[in-house]
């Protein structure tokens, strides 16, 4: 099965960057493309890891195998390098359906 980006609903196309969305005190998070991450501005990122006391989420890089055709794999997703965090506010503003997702769960 394909990796979809949970904010925009599109297929990843495998060789593209794509991100993982969450926190160190969760055990899921959302799969986001580039394109989605593009509408957080820089000034809203920032360079320290989140927790569940100071609110919002960490972005991470993520990885996964082929699958077929030009699909990454949605079964072997590994978290990589941290990347920066953003408030619950800007993860709402920005992500919102993002927010949605890990907020409901």
């Amino acid at each position: 099965m394909a990796t979809y980006c949970h904010e925009t609903k599109e297929r990843i196309v495998y060789g593209t960057p794509f991100y993982i969305l969450t926190r160190s005190d969760m055990n899921s998070g959302a799969i986001l493309s580039h394109e989605a991450l593009q509408r957080i501005p820089p000034e809203e990122r920032e360079g320290t890891k989140k927790t569940a006391e100071t609110g919002g989420m960490d972005v991470h890089a993520a990885a996964s195998i082929y699958s077929k055709d030009d699909s990454y794999s949605m079964f072997n997703i590994t978290k990589e390098e941290f990347l920066y965090s953003i408030s619950e506010d800007t993860l709402k503003k920005y992500l919102p359906t993002a927010y949605l997702l890990i907020t409901e769960s």
